[in-house]
């Protein structure tokens, strides 16, 4: 049986509350709607039966499985809880990020085949939905899947899917090499019946750009941003309670979202957002975005207690929801901390006046550093054991403590990511290298690592080639090797011509140049 196993039963028609829509009618969601999920300000068709409560524990656990990136099966789940609650759209928008990750990663064309099997006999409407959403989260720039979805949503009524998909469906049309009308014009017939008037001139504009001689479509533009202007100036509520100041209201929230947005943000306005999310938080302690925010506002604006405020409302999130994610992020604040106070020692250590106390010091807070790292990384392997970033993150501290051998252990989990491919073998070299007698197995990882890596030029591939050129001149100590020191010598002279600076490469070429001439008289090599 598929993840939503076996359909409900269908409503007949004579029992109460029964509908059209009920039994799979495709007439048109304004005939009789019912409230559902007036968070996301959608309307469902009558008789159907959702249960947000449901649908909840199906997005926590997509989100883990997110996490972890098991993308995959986090769609199966997201869409599981669209069932239960279509209206969602944190549901909606997780079950995206989802599938935009799947195809990232997997480089697929299209949806993973065992999610779209589960909707391969649903021929109700929602099951039409959650179909058309499963290929259009999986090609996003297809204007024509954008469309499809959309209609979908706004069938069932559901304004807020409906008009969130329009938005991204508008700019796929808008961007295709061959731009169609009638995606535009389907745009914006869903903006105009959810009364996004200023959406659907945009869209209708755009659609009579491409066809300037369609008439009927421009004075129906026209007609729209009339009722747009109404709209925006409150007049269409005119004599209603509160008609004027919703419209104000409005424009209130219109400027908190784009305040929220923007990438640099005024002191005035992050303390506005902070205070504003603060009460937010307050009347609502577990409503997990509103954490997020307010925790963001205060790392942003960074004031001398707003790292404390943050790491407590993280820790307390984690300790009520039980959600990592949440420690996660009390934990970086608390490495953060921990950096600065390294750096601050680190630059009175260099002063030129340093003692050894403040040398000492600087030593003794970097080796606390790397453990507290490594504590922390232990405990997010833990909690993701398939995400391979940390696992690298994990090895390098461990490097750094020099753990060599759990180091080895992590990276050769960690190579399997192409994206950090080349810095892993990197380390797996070098910690083979600081092993005794595993020489040879530095060379073959960091000569694997070369010949898979574009070019030698690079800061990698200056980073891999020195760690080669290091192997090979213990190799060539180790066993008094006239091949290997040459080839070792041939490494350093090409780094000195690049980067004569680099490490301590000069003072390398040197001792290999010394090496050479000692093995090629027939003399011993000191170590």
């Amino acid at each position: 049986m598929g993840l939503f196993g076996k359909k409900k039963p269908e409503i007949k028609p004579e029992e109460k509350g029964a509908s059209p829509a009920a039994n799979g009618s495709t007439g048109d969601a304004g005939s009789n709607p019912s409230t559902v999920g007036a968070a996301s300000g959608a309307t469902v068709k009558a008789g159907f039966e959702y249960s947000p409560d449901k649908a909840e524990r199906f997005f926590d656990r997509a989100q883990s499985l997110h996490d972890v990136t098991n993308y995959a099966y986090s769609m199966n789940l997201w869409l599981g809880g669209l069932k239960q609650d279509p209206t969602s759209m944190k549901g909606l928008e997780g079950f995206v990020r989802a599938a935009q990750a799947y195809v990232l990663e997997s480089k697929a064309k299209g949806p993973p085949k065992d999610t779209a099997k589960n909707f391969a006999d649903d021929r109700s409407e929602l099951g039409k939905y959650l179909s058309d959403l499963l290929q259009w989260g999986s090609r996003i720039m297809d204007a024509g899947l954008g469309v499809r979805a959309m209609q979908s949503a706004s069938k069932l009524g559901l304004q807020g899917p409906a008009v969130w998909i329009a938005e991204r469906a508008r700019g796929a049309a808008t961007q295709e090499k061959r731009p169609r009308k009638e995606y535009l014009v389907a745009v914006m017939e869903v903006f105009e019946k959810f009364q996004q008037f200023d959406q659907a001139v945009v869209a209708g504009e755009a659609a009579v750009r491409m066809d300037p001689t369609d008439g009927r479509l421009a004075q129906r533009v026209k007609n729209i941003s009339a009722e747009s202007t109404m709209q925006r100036g409150g007049f269409d509520q005119t004599g209603q309670a509160g008609g004027y100041r919703q419209n104000v209201r409005n424009t209130q929230k219109q400027q908190d979202l784009e305040d929220e947005e923007r990438v640099v943000k005024t002191e005035q306005t992050l303390d506005r957002l902070i205070e504003k999310t603060r009460i937010e938080h307050e009347a609502n302690p577990a409503d997990r975005p509103t954490i997020n925010k307010y925790g963001k506002f205060l790392l942003e604006r960074a004031h001398a207690a707003d790292e404390e405020t943050a790491h407590t409302l993280y820790s307390q999130a984690f300790e009520s929801t039980r959600e990592f994610r949440f420690k996660e992020q009390a934990d970086t604040i608390r490495l953060r901390q921990a950096r600065r106070r390294v750096a601050a020692l680190e630059a009175a250590a260099k002063a030129p006046d340093a003692g050894e106390g403040a040398k000492e010091a600087y030593k003794g807070a970097r080796l606390a550093l790397l453990r507290e790292q490594s504590a922390m990384l232990e405990e997010q392997v833990a909690a993701y054991p398939t995400d391979l970033n940390k696992k690298y993150d994990l090895g390098r501290a461990y490097f750094g403590l020099q753990r060599y051998d759990d180091a080895v252990a992590m990276f050769q989990e960690a190579k399997a990511d192409p994206k950090n491919r080349a810095r892993v073998l990197n380390y797996l070299g070098l910690s083979f290298h600081h092993m005794t007698g595993y020489t040879d197995e530095a060379i073959q990882t960091l000569r694997e690592a070369l010949e898979s890596h574009d070019t030698h030029a690079d800061e990698i591939g200056t980073e891999l080639r020195y760690g080669l050129m290091l192997a090979l001149e213990t190799r060539a100590r180790e066993s008094l090797d006239l091949a290997n020191a040459e080839e070792a010598f041939k490494i350093a002279s090409g780094i000195t011509i690049q980067s004569i600076s680099y490490r301590d490469v000069r003072k390398r070429r040197d001792d290999l140049k010394a090496l050479l001439a000692e093995l090629r008289s027939g003399g011993g090599a000191q170590g």
